[in-house]
C-alpha cells in the first residue's frame, strides 16, 4: 500500500526528508504529487504537506517554508515541547495532526543546516555540541528523527489501519580508529630514545619499566589489545568498524609509519576480516591531495578498494569534506558525532545520505553516525568507568526505544592503567553487554 503526498511546491529537499522517513526508517512506500486532482482521488493513504486543507481523510502536516526555500539563511526553528516531544518549527494551523513542521525540522537536523551557518569553533575548527540547537535545549541525547518517524507512523496507522510499516530494528555496531597501534613498539630508535627521556624526567618510573619489559618480550604493549577485543567480540557476537591511521608522522597525526611490516601485518589480517577503513589524518583535512595518498596506501596493504572513512579529530566540516571524501572515492564516512559531548548530533540514530545543502542534491555519500566515544566521557566530561557505563546504557536504551543503530567510537589504545584508563577495560566490557 503506497502513500501518496501532496505538496503545493515539491522540491529536491521534500524529496530528500520524504525519503528518508518513509523509505529508509519506517519500509513505507511514498511518492509526491503537486496535482490537487488526483490527490483528491486517491484511495489509498494519504498525506497532506500544504496549506490547504484536503477534503477526506487523510493525515495534515502544514509547512512552514523551509523545504520550498533554496539557499542558506538562518533559521527561527522556534524550539518547544510537542508534549514530552522535542519539536521545531511550530505551525498553528487548526486541524493539523502535528504542532509543528516535523518534515523540516528533520531535514534541518539531519542535512546539518545549522553548520553551514557562521557559529563558534572549537580550537580544531570544529562545530562543538553547545553550538547547536539540540545540545542548547537538551535533546542532544534523543534520536528525535527517529521518534518523530514513529509518530508519524503511528498516526498514519490510525487512520489507514492496513497501511504497514517496519521501523527500523535496534543494531549494536562497536567501531575503533587505530591512531597508534603499538605503545612502544615498532617506532624509530630517536622516538623510542626521547620517550625513554621523558618518561625519566616526568617520573614515570612504571611507565619506564613497563617499556623495557616490552622491548625485553617480559610483557605485551599496552596498545596492542587486538587479541583482547578479538575476543571480545567473539565473546559477544559482533563485527567492528576499524579505522586505521595512515598519515606521515606529525604532533598530531603520531601514527606508526605505514612502512613498517609489523603494521602493514596488522593491517592486512584485521582488513581480511573485519570491515577496515581509513582515518584521513589531521593534515589530509587542509592539504590537498593527502586524503588521496593515505587511501591508496590502506588499499595496497589490504588489497582492496577503500570506500569507508572516519576523520581524525573528527574533523567534520560541510560541505568541503565530505565533497572531498566523495572526490576520492570514499562511500560511506563514520565521523558524524561530536568530541566534546555523547548524544546524536544529526538527531538520527540511523545511516543516512548526505545532501548537500550548496548544491540542493542528495549525494551518494552515506553517514553512519556515532553517539558516544570513550575520550569524550573521560577526558571532556572527566566521568569514571562506572558512570561512563551508565551514559552508554542510557544513550543505547534510547535507540532500543525507537530503532536504529547504537554505535560507539574506542581507541585500541584505552585500556592501559599505566596511560590514564584504569578501569576501562572492565567498564568496555560492561558497555559491549548492555549494549547489546
Amino acid at each position: 500500500m503506497s502513500l501518496l503526498i501532496f505538496a503545493e511546491a515539491p522540491s529536491p529537499r521534500l524529496t530528500y526528508t520524504m525519503d528518508l522517513l518513509f523509505r529508509q526508517l519506517l519500509d513505507i512506500p511514498c511518492r509526491i504529487t503537486s496535482n490537487h486532482s488526483l490527490f483528491d482521488a486517491h484511495e489509498g493513504p494519504r498525506l497532506n504537506y500544504s496549506l490547504l486543507p484536503a477534503t477526506g481523510k487523510t493525515l495534515w502536516v502544514v509547512p512552514c517554508g523551509l523545504l520550498s526555500e533554496t539557499g542558506i539563511r538562518p533559521q527561527a526553528c522556534n524550539f518547544f515541547l510537542s508534549g514530552e516531544t522535542p519539536a521545531l518549527f511550530p505551525t498553528s494551523v487548526t486541524g493539523t495532526h502535528f504542532p509543528f513542521d516535523l518534515f523540516a525540522a528533520t531535514f534541518f537536523l539531519v542535512s546539518r543546516y545549522e553548520e553551514y551557518l557562521p557559529a563558534t569553533r572549537d580550537v580544531h575548527g570544529r562545530f562543538p555540541s553547545g553550538s547547536s540547537i539540540a545540545g542548547q535545549n537538551g535533546f542532544l541525547q534523543r534520536p528525535v528523527v527517529n521518534e518523530w518517524a514513529r509518530q508519524l507512523a503511528q498516526a498514519l496507522q490510525i487512520l489507514y489501519p492496513g497501511l504497514a510499516s517496519k521501523p527500523l530494528p535496534y543494531r549494536f555496531q562497536p567501531t575503533y580508529d587505530v591512531d597508534i597501534a603499538w605503545a612502544y613498539g615498532h617506532r624509530p630508535w630517536w622516538h623510542s630514545l626521547g620517550a625513554m627521556a621523558s618518561d625519566a624526567a616526568r617520573g614515570q618510573w612504571r611507565r619506564l619499566n613497563n617499556r623495557l619489559a616490552v622491548w625485553r618480550g617480559q610483557a605485551e604493549d599496552p596498545y596492542f589489545t587486538f587479541p583482547y577485543l578479538d575476543a571480545l567480540h567473539q565473546r559477544f557476537g559482533l563485527l567492528p568498524v576499524f579505522f586505521f591511521l595512515l598519515g606521515d608522522y606529525s604532533r598530531l597525526d603520531p601514527c606508526i609509519s605505514f612502512k613498517n611490516k609489523g603494521f602493514r601485518s596488522l593491517i592486512a589480517q584485521i582488513g581480511a576480516t573485519h570491515p577496515t577503513g581509513i582515518h584521513p589524518s589531521y593534515a589530509a583535512s587542509h592539504t590537498p591531495g593527502r586524503l588521496e595518498v593515505e587511501i591508496d596506501r590502506l588499499a595496497q596493504i589490504t588489497g582492496n578498494p577503500v570506500q569507508i572513512s572516519r576523520q581524525h579529530f573528527l574533523l567534520l566540516r560541510f560541505p568541503d569534506t565530505c565533497r572531498q571524501l566523495l572526490n576520492a572515492g570514499i562511500r560511506e564516512d563514520y565521523s558524524m558525532g561530536y568530541a566534546d559531548q555523547p548524544g546524536f548530533r544529526a538527531g538520527i540514530a540511523a545511516p543516512f545520505y548526505w545532501y548537500d545543502l550548496e548544491r540542493e542534491e542528495t549525494t551518494p555519500l552515506v553517514i553512519h553516525p556515532f553517539q558516544v566515544m570513550e575520550v569524550t566521557l573521560q577526558q571532556y566530561l572527566g566521568l569514571s568507568p562506572d558512570a561512563a557505563v551508565g551514559v552508554c546504557a542510557s544513550l543505547s536504551d534510547a535507540v532500543r526505544a525507537t530503532g536504529g543503530v547504537f554505535s560507539t567510537l574506542w581507541h585500541n589504545s584505552s585500556f592501559s592503567a599505566l596511560h590514564g584508563w584504569e578501569g576501562w577495560e572492565t567498564a568496555y566490557e560492561q558497555i559491549l553487554k548492555n549494549s547489546l
